[in-house]
């Protein structure tokens, strides 16, 4: 079963990827969200991902070289300030 939650995968440089999902459903501006990563490229950020969360519905791909500099910005400010994960388990990992 699916939920339609944000979840964008993000090349913030390159080889470094990172899955951002949000936590509650309908959420597609991340007030919460869990972070993933970092990978070496895009499946294997999303399949971190997808080892602790549910199918969030589909997600939105972006590489370094396209994005803006706001993009950029806003993606490692999330990075940097991840609020805290609801449940876990004993790896530390939100569910």
């Amino acid at each position: 079963m699916s939920m339609m939650r944000g979840c964008d995968v993000v090349e913030l440089e390159p080889g470094k990827w990172y899955c951002f999902v949000a936590v509650e459903e309908y959420d597609e501006d991340f007030a919460e969200f869990s972070t993933y990563g970092p990978a070496a490229d895009a499946d294997a950020a999303y399949r971190k991902m997808t080892d602790v969360e549910c199918n969030p519905g589909g997600c939105c791909e972006y590489d370094h070289a396209d994005l803006t500099p706001e993009q950029k910005a806003r993606y490692e400010r999330m990075l940097r300030q991840e609020p805290p994960r609801r449940g876990g388990n004993l790896f530390g990992r939100g569910w």
